[in-house]
């Protein structure tokens, strides 16, 4: 069999249907040993386990450099992120307060008017829903 061309597309396929292939292997003598491991008596006894991880370990050896590598990755970044120093929050203005404020202010305002109309006595009460009642409807 000719292998392909190095850095060839078919080289990838050929790599990934490999790397598949031996996926395949390892889940077959996974089974196995899951069905060992059950008929195994619930003693301290190890050894089917033990011998299980030392084949995981021969046959997929770049798991455990691979899992090395993003705990180191992850150590370094948390390293960065510590020598940054404390984070610092800067508050920003709250918009929708100040809009709350100024319709605050409007209400406020109209509401010592409406007591100045009623301590001259032009006001009797404050019509609350005033703006809710219906209108007379006219034909047209």
């Amino acid at each position: 069999m000719k292998l392909p061309e190095t850095g060839s597309p078919m080289e990838t396929l050929f790599i990934l249907l490999w790397k598949m292939k031996q996926d395949i292997e390892f889940q077959k003598v996974r089974t196995l040993v899951q069905g060992l491991y059950s008929l195994q008596p619930t003693s301290e006894d190890k050894s089917v386990q033990d011998a299980f991880e030392d084949f995981r370990k021969a046959f997929q050896p770049f798991t455990e450099k691979r899992k090395d590598e993003e705990k180191q990755d992850l150590r370094a970044a948390l390293l960065r992120e510590v020598s940054k120093g404390p984070i610092r929050v800067t508050v920003q203005e709250d918009f929708t307060r100040r809009k709350m404020s100024v319709g605050l202010a409007k209400g406020e305002k109209a509401m010592a008017h409406h007591r100045v109309l009623q301590d001259m006595g032009r006001l009797e009460r404050i019509d609350i829903l005033g703006k809710a009642k219906k209108r007379p409807r006219v034909a047209s």
